[in-house]
């Protein structure tokens, strides 16, 4: 048997008007927010991710044969959206309130975390703000798996938290077992399994560890088995974490981080096919291959990347990935009131970092609940600095820090008159004069909101948006709108290749091929080698019977993507015009190997 447990502080009990305000700030906030975005086409319309979740979720909910391969990514989100389909719940505005849900949830496992850490009413107030906090309104109102993910992160937190408070069977299986569950919304959050795992190995617990990693296995195996009897390789929960590896590591991460959804994303998910690869379980250890060989040939240019990711990740602004939160406030007062940017302040990270880590400074050595929420949200951080610290990823980091945030404004409110009001224990905050606590919070705050350029800086984000909605749009038939969203995206940048392309598309559906051209070679002008510009202006010209242009725009395609059938086949139909039969059926012959190697899409 192990020692008995030493006794920890009791958490303070939170009154029940702690726990309806809670309640009532998250539901008010997310109905709020949704009602006042129900009619604004970016909050309508999925785009980038989360168009993609939207259409595996339903193809799950309608029971399409899925492809026999290994998740490409993480399956607990598409199969709970697709579990609303299922039950009817289809319309945008429905789908997104349900997603609240998820902020109700960790709104009330805020409060139940942070009452072990400080009092009831700083407790509450951490919690009010949770569900306050900005960017974490805007991500769990989007079709994306962070609302998901952030509550079963905070699940898993407190689920810990009561396994240190009193080790039994019980606890150490649900602490195993949740932690797993928010690996299956974002997989990185498993490495904060580590915690439990170390602190029943110091303990010698020996049987409670096996029941919490068991807990874990119980939820990861299952995804782990289908894996390989449908998808046919051992993938433990995803093939995606290898090539968001690569992304942020290696020797041109710029090029890598700004590869935008298209042509430049194709390219990069083909280099493993390009260097033998046949199935997405080799393309992912193609990619963890090319990140071990540059970790270990090139440290110091290794470690200066993540030494960067390091203060991305500390900055204030929210970082973009594939969508700018900055982007959509024009689109929402609400989101514009409670996310926005200065050149030397961002709302509101830039005041609840600073908060934050003084919360850590003044709590680490007499608070134990907050020294293990530190090290919960440190080996976080260090994952999302390993990959690369975007808005959206970074948001599981965020109640833990709002709950040392309290922490870090009780220290302040210790100096108050007013401070006994709060019933602050003192026990619970290191000693800290005034002017030291002022000077701390000054610098983080500097440290905080000092600006930074990130590699996506330069992408102009407003103009990809429109572009993005015009492809949803266009999709929808809705090609009055699609147009109109083209038109915006130029506005925003009239150099932009893919917007011009895709309203090329659309005026050649509306039979319009004189204007599609005109957009085609705008595409062009604009990126040479745009691959779709050059084998869609192939094929208008070919049906213009400039037969010898068509083939020349066709070979340009096929020398940039020599992998692509479709363009092997547009090209052989070319030179069976211009009599080069022996070409056109050998080009032919090399469709039909192309697509035979041509791996399945990841479900």
């Amino acid at each position: 048997m192990p020692d008995a447990a030493p006794t920890a502080p009791r958490p303070h009990a939170i009154p029940l008007t702690g726990w309806l305000l809670t309640a009532a700030a998250a539901i008010i906030a997310q109905v709020l927010f949704v009602a006042s975005t129900a009619d604004e086409l970016p909050f309508q319309i999925p785009t980038v991710d989360s168009a993609t979740y939207h259409a595996q979720a339903l193809a799950i909910a309608q029971n399409r044969p899925a492809p026999r391969v290994p998740f490409w990514q993480p399956p607990l989100y598409p199969y709970t959206l697709a579990a609303l389909y299922a039950l009817g719940i289809t319309s945008m505005t429905a789908v997104r309130l349900v997603h609240g849900l998820s902020a109700l949830c960790t709104a009330l496992l805020v409060l139940c975390v942070a009452r072990r850490v400080t009092t009831p009413r700083i407790a509450t107030a951490a919690a009010i703000t949770t569900s306050l906090y900005g960017p974490m309104l805007f991500f769990t109102t989007q079709l994306l798996p962070t609302g998901l993910a952030v509550a079963t992160g905070m699940a898993a937190l407190l689920a810990y938290l009561r396994l240190r408070e009193a080790p039994t069977r019980r606890r150490a299986g649900i602490c195993g077992a949740t932690y797993a569950l928010a690996a299956l919304a974002v997989p990185n959050i498993l490495a904060c399994l580590i915690l439990p795992v170390l602190h029943l190995a110091r303990r010698r617990a020996w049987h409670l560890l096996a029941v919490c990693l068991a807990g874990a296995a119980l939820l990861i195996l299952p995804v782990t088995l289908r894996n390989r009897v449908i998808g046919g390789d051992w993938v433990l929960i995803s093939t995606n974490a290898g090539i968001n590896l690569y992304i942020g590591n290696n020797e041109q991460t710029t090029l890598t981080l700004t590869a935008r959804p298209g042509q430049d994303w194709d390219r990069l998910t083909q280099m493993p096919y390009t260097h033998g690869a046949t199935s997405p379980a080799e393309s992912q250890r193609w990619f963890l291959r090319e990140f071990f060989h540059y970790a270990t040939t090139s440290p110091l240019h290794f470690c200066c990347g993540l030494a960067n990711k390091t203060w991305l990740l500390l900055g204030a602004a929210e970082l973009p990935r594939n969508l700018d939160l900055y982007v959509f406030r024009p689109f929402s007062w609400m989101h514009a009131l409670l996310t926005w940017r200065l050149p030397w302040f961002a709302f509101p990270f830039g005041l609840v970092g600073p908060l934050a880590l003084l919360g850590i400074l003044t709590s680490f050595r007499a608070n134990r609940p907050a020294r293990t929420i530190t090290a919960h949200a440190t080996i976080y951080a260090l994952t999302l600095i390993l990959f690369y610290p975007a808005a959206r990823y970074r948001l599981p980091l965020i109640p833990p820090l709002l709950i040392l945030a309290a922490v870090g404004t009780a220290a302040l409110l210790q100096h108050l008159p007013a401070a006994s009001r709060f019933r602050i224990p003192a026990a619970s905050l290191a000693p800290a004069r005034r002017p030291i606590t002022l000077i701390l919070l000054l610098v983080f705050l500097v440290l905080c909101n000092y600006p930074r350029s990130a590699p996506t800086s330069t992408i102009n984000f407003a103009a990809e948006l429109q572009k993005n909605l015009g492809v949803g749009l266009q999709v929808r038939n809705k090609t009055a709108d699609a147009m109109r969203a083209y038109d915006a995206a130029l506005a925003h940048d009239p150099h932009y290749a893919d917007a011009h392309y895709f309203r090329a598309t659309l005026l050649r559906a509306n039979q319009n091929p004189a204007e599609a051209r005109a957009a085609l070679q705008a595409a062009l002008a604009a990126r040479p080698n745009h691959i779709k510009a050059l084998k869609e202006l192939g094929v208008v010209e070919f049906n213009a019977g400039r037969v010898e242009l068509a083939e020349s725009l066709l070979r340009r395609a096929l020398a940039a993507d020599p992998r692509n059938a479709q363009t092997m086949r547009n090209l052989a139909l070319a030179l069976v015009r211009l009599g080069k039969q022996a070409e056109a059926e050998e080009l032919l012959k090399r469709a039909k190997l192309a697509e035979r190697a041509m791996p399945e899409a990841g479900p």
